[in-house]
């Protein structure tokens, strides 16, 4: 677990909605981050490379 999913873990209630506003924004911020680095790993994939 990294610090990221650490913060989102440790501001959103049990039912999974954030603690407040600031942090919804900030949860908001990190998950359209990892969902970049998703992609940009995705495309820059060789193309021989094979899926495990």
């Amino acid at each position: 677990m990294d610090r990221s999913e650490l913060f989102i873990v440790t501001h959103t209630r049990k039912d999974g909605v954030p603690v407040n506003s600031e942090c919804a924004v900030a949860i908001v911020s990190v998950n359209a981050f990892h969902l970049y680095l998703c992609v940009k790993m995705f495309y820059f994939l060789p193309p021989n490379y094979v899926f495990k």
